[in-house]
């Protein structure tokens, strides 16, 4: 199954490269994205990623055939089929995880959110949509042009929501809070 690709803006990487400290693993990724992520290690369905190694991270491939551990970044395929996946094995990954964040529409009305939401150690609930980058011909673009009118465009249609799992509950939860607070609302959930 290919990736759908909806890149996240680097604002939103280096918060995340902050509260996670380093990124270990990016499950749903390519090598465009890399460049911003710049995980250890990523997974990607393409044959041209699959190819790289050191110089952007490692590139394992279905990321769904491999355990997921360490620092996590997750903003997975948003399409039917593909975000249940990659949320089942991001909660199936939880005991191998030290801290892990994903990113997602916030479609409250799914059970992949309530699967996130009923085992996150807390959630924010963004103010704003995020602006997605696009990939087009091996290069990340802020805004791109539209195929039906042609006019250059980034609207986003959803809000977002970024779910965060931690083992160190206490610290982890005031320093995603300390971060993250002024970009929307944040719940606590449970430890898992």
């Amino acid at each position: 199954m290919p990736f759908d690709d909806w890149m996240t803006p680097p604002e939103e990487l280096e918060l995340a490269r902050l509260f996670l400290t380093h990124i270990d693993f990016d499950p749903a990724s390519n090598a465009v994205a890399q460049e911003f992520v710049k995980a250890k290690t990523f997974g990607s369905l393409s044959a041209e990623d699959q190819k790289l190694k050191a110089c952007i991270g490692e590139c394992i491939g279905d990321s769904l055939q491999h355990n997921w551990s360490g620092r996590v970044w997750l903003n997975p395929p948003y399409s039917a089929g593909n975000i249940d996946a990659f949320v089942n094995k991001a909660v199936d990954s939880l005991p191998t995880i030290e801290r892990m964040l994903v990113l997602v529409n916030s479609s409250t009305d799914t059970e992949w959110f309530h699967k996130l939401l009923a085992n996150c150690t807390s959630v924010l609930f963004y103010r704003r949509r995020i602006k997605f980058w696009k990939i087009f011909n091996n290069k990340a673009h802020s805004r791109w042009q539209s195929a039906t009118n042609g006019k250059i465009v980034n609207n986003p249609r959803y809000l977002n929501t970024l779910f965060m799992f931690s083992r160190s509950d206490e610290f982890d939860s005031q320093r995603f809070n300390w971060l993250y607070s002024e970009r929307g609302t944040i719940l606590r959930g449970k430890q898992y």
